[in-house]
């Protein structure tokens, strides 16, 4: 799955925060992120062993952060979907510097409670809790002449979640540098209403550039695609990097059109435009939403290394009682944005107009 928090991934982009050189007693910095990753809209998905970094807030005078490393840190919560499970607790295990993770193989429950804790000798216990996402479901359709495919999210299951979405493609130049996923597209559009502005710039999807040199008729065919959305997108507002939708019970067909598009790589050796662009849909409780809205608000990018928060710990949401940081969860997938209406299934042929 394609990082969000580039998103690392949506969950790589909890960081450090860096403190005033004042501050004498430097807090305790714990992120941890509960995800599961589903490889398309329509498969089931699949919770990933949960990872931390815990570690002491960092003066502007250090040159490194200083990990915690005598500690006893636990995750409690039901890993069984036995009617009669208990409440168990699992213990993190130190991978070296500030990274911890649980070593046992568990299974994190849809719609369920957990607990974070972090006990440090001579310190309160530093906790936080946060209940995972459902498994979400939405439909995607194609209606003939549209520019892209079309998504309807509705229900209770989208109650408390909010919608960071993030456009892809696999295209030459990335792979020739060896890269081993698809690149982030800069920009996204859409229809939907309840779009957040807050990272809206002055360009308009006009103003973009197709990057490359189409060669053949999947590439002419990206081609097309782009020149239509420059001709019929330029009046929705450009969105930076990423597309974040705050209320999700709008209930009716919306679509999402990254940019700039470019001359697909023929990685899988098919002729299915497909295979190469998507957007990712990256679900995302409140907490963490909160949290990366905050980041966001500082001018930090998701495609950044967001190596420092250059602020005091009040400015960035923390849902860590007794220390800084986040303690959220997430439920990422994926799906295509691109029409095709006679290739759909991977066909020879292109809908060129």
């Amino acid at each position: 799955m394609i990082a969000l928090l580039a998103l690392g991934p949506v969950t790589g982009c909890v960081e450090p925060i860096v403190m005033d050189p004042e501050e004498k007693d430097m807090p305790i910095v714990v992120n941890c992120i509960l995800s599961f990753e589903s490889v398309n809209y329509n498969e089931p998905g699949e919770c990933e062993n949960p990872k931390l970094t815990l570690q002491f807030a960092k003066g502007k005078a250090q040159n490194e952060y200083i990990p915690v490393e005598d500690a006893v840190v636990y995750l409690e919560g039901k890993f069984s979907t036995l009617p009669f499970a208990q409440v168990s607790t699992i213990p993190f295990v130190h991978k070296g510097g500030c990274n911890w993770e649980i070593e046992q193989n568990i299974r994190l429950l849809f719609d369920s409670n957990y607990k974070l804790v972090v006990e440090i000798p001579g310190k309160e216990p530093i906790w936080a809790e946060t209940r995972t996402p459902p498994e979400v479901h939405f439909t995607v359709s194609e209606h003939k002449g549209a520019i892209a495919q079309e998504y309807v999210f509705g229900g209770s299951e989208f109650e408390g979640l909010a919608l960071w979405a993030t456009g892809h493609i696999v295209d030459e130049l990335y792979v020739l540098k060896e890269r081993d996923s698809a690149k982030t597209l800069d920009y996204l559009v859409t229809n939907h209403p309840y779009a957040d502005d807050f990272n809206i710039c002055s360009k308009k999807y006009s103003d973009l550039s197709f990057e490359g040199t189409p060669h053949d008729q999947c590439g002419k065919y990206y081609l097309d695609s782009f020149n239509r959305a420059k001709r019929e997108l330029s009046v929705y507002p450009l969105h930076e990097g990423v597309l974040r939708i705050g209320n999700l019970e709008y209930g009716k067909p919306f679509f999402i059109f990254p940019g700039p598009l470019a001359v697909p790589y023929d990685f899988y050796g098919t002729t299915g435009a497909q295979a190469y662009s998507f957007v990712e849909y990256h679900f995302i409780t409140e907490d963490f939403d909160k949290y990366l809205r905050s980041v966001y608000v500082h001018n930090l990018s998701i495609g950044s290394d967001m190596s420092s928060i250059y602020s005091s710990s009040n400015d960035i949401y923390s849902n860590i009682v007794g220390g800084l940081g986040v303690f959220g969860s997430c439920y990422n997938t994926r799906a295509y944005f691109l029409t095709n209406e006679e290739g759909i299934q991977g066909g020879p042929e292109w809908t060129i107009n």
